[in-house]
């Protein structure tokens, strides 16, 4: 966050004017910031000058936070390394990381004050309702044949399959996520007559 923004941000806050800024602004800012290549840093300031807490009420940047931002880096890192052709929003890896203790009513109540597009409101939500079950269906130490991988895996948002690489302690999931990008998931039938 730069000093411009850091100083207009604490005369913001110290005239109340926060509560008066259009929601999709707010929700425009936030991507920025989660966009950032350290969004840590800018939301531990957005912390402690008082504003985090005005744009997400019910999250706190604890222990198991910063411990999940620095899992999303280095996967990250792994993720361009080995699987660049798969795009992936990583501001909504971010958010997701940042909701990831609430409950589903916090998390509407954050999605009625943050204004954001359809596609990615649908896509945060799949990956809070869904990372769990996915991470327990491809984490099982007996073996899967690709075809169950590929169709469990088919059609999810490329963010799930990243948090669950993420959220992993093992590195199954890695190895059976990279296997359907590399593999099954460009796999085809060939018929010919």
């Amino acid at each position: 966050m730069d000093r411009a923004t850091e100083d207009f941000l604490k005369k913001a806050i110290d005239d109340k004017l926060l509560s008066r800024l259009r929601k999709k602004r707010i929700a425009e800012e936030l991507i920025l910031i989660l966009k950032e290549e350290n969004p840590l840093k800018s939301l531990k300031r957005l912390e402690e000058l008082g504003a985090l807490k005005y744009i997400l009420p019910e999250v706190e940047l604890g222990e198991d936070t910063v411990e999940r931002f620095n899992k999303v880096k280095d996967n990250y890192n792994f993720w361009k390394r080995n699987i660049s052709d798969e795009k992936i929003e990583l501001w909504m890896i971010y958010f997701c990381c940042l909701i990831k203790n609430l409950e589903k009513s916090q998390i509407q109540r954050i999605s009625k004050k943050l204004i954001f597009k359809q596609k990615s409101l649908d896509k945060i939500n799949y990956c809070y309702s869904n990372s769990d079950q996915i991470m327990k269906i491809i984490s099982q130490k007996n073996k899967i044949s690709p075809s169950i991988i590929y169709l469990k895996l088919k059609g999810l948002p490329n963010e799930v399959l990243f948090l669950a690489m993420a959220e992993s302690n093992t590195d199954i999931i890695r190895e059976r996520i990279c296997n359907y990008f590399e593999k099954y998931k460009k796999e085809s039938l060939y018929i010919s007559g």
